[in-house]
C-alpha cells in the first residue's frame, strides 16, 4: 500500500517535516531513519535536513564533511566550523 504522505503536495510535506528536522543535535534525525524504506520522502527530508539546519563541526562531536556524500555537502546552506 501507498504510503498516504504521497496523497499530500511536496509544499505541504515540507510544513510537516520541518519542525521534525531543524533541530540538529550531531546525530541523524529518526524521521529520516525511518523514511529510508520511500525514496522520494527519503530525499526530500533530507534536503530539507541539511539546508534548514546549522552545521557545527569542531573536533569533539567529530564530524567532517569527508563523512559526507557529496550531494549533502553540496545542500548544505549553513554550517560552522569552531576550531579551538
Amino acid at each position: 500500500m501507498s504510503n498516504p504522505l504521497y496523497k499530500l503536495p511536496p509544499e505541504l510535506r515540507y510544513q510537516i517535516f520541518k519542525p521534525l528536522l531543524i533541530h540538529w543535535n550531531g546525530n541523524m534525525s529518526n524521521l529520516i531513519e525511518a523514511l529510508r524504506p520511500e525514496e522520494k520522502l527519503y530525499h526530500e527530508a533530507l534536503e530539507i535536513f541539511y539546508k534548514e539546519n546549522i552545521f557545527v563541526f569542531h573536533r569533539e562531536n567529530g564530524w567532517s564533511f569527508r563523512d559526507m556524500t557529496k550531494r549533502a555537502v553540496l545542500t548544505i546552506e549553513k554550517a560552522r566550523i569552531e576550531i579551538e
